[in-house]
């Protein structure tokens, strides 16, 4: 449990892991809605937001520690919206509204969403193995009814995976 500030990279990462495990696994619409609010710059300058008090670390001073403290923990909010998977996190990513992360973090955060709403948990694509055409028009449907278009997941070049997808 945290009490008190955020004073180290260990109450982050206990953070992070809360907003990306048990909040992001609740599937509610008032968990939805807490993420998107934990993501937000407005959060972190009120009241409700934990303070953060990093000391400083080597040349990083600790107002770099604290921005940075914040960002991975906004940008966690973020990841954890796209792992629940509802259909209200697939809405709120496609619209991008009250989302203030923009570029990849927010559309990796939307191919979360729906791959997780259809029970996709991993990335078969990465290990060679192709989408079943029936998850794929899934997947197109859902892109298609927000106005997107669905790039299918490759593995860059040269990518080599050592074990197996775990489904």
């Amino acid at each position: 449990e945290l009490n008190g500030p955020i004073q180290s990279r260990t109450d982050v990462d206990y953070l992070v892991g809360l907003l990306r495990g048990p909040l992001s696994h609740v599937r509610s619409r008032d968990a939805v809605d807490f993420l998107v609010k934990v993501q937000t710059e407005a959060f972190w300058c009120g009241e409700d937001a934990p303070h953060v008090d990093m000391a400083a670390i080597g040349r990083l001073t600790s107002e770099h520690q604290n921005a940075y403290a914040v960002k991975r923990i906004r940008a966690s909010a973020l990841r954890a919206i796209g792992e629940s998977g509802t259909e209200y996190a697939i809405e709120v990513l496609a619209t991008g509204e009250d989302i203030e992360l923009q570029g990849s973090l927010l559309e990796g955060a939307f191919r979360d969403a729906v791959r997780r709403h259809l029970g996709i948990w991993t990335y078969p694509e990465m290990y060679g193995w192709e989408m079943p055409e029936e998850t794929l028009a899934q997947i197109q449907e859902i892109y298609s009814k927000y106005g997107k278009t669905y790039e299918p997941v490759t593995p860059p070049e040269g990518y080599e995976r050592l074990s197996p997808p775990h489904f």
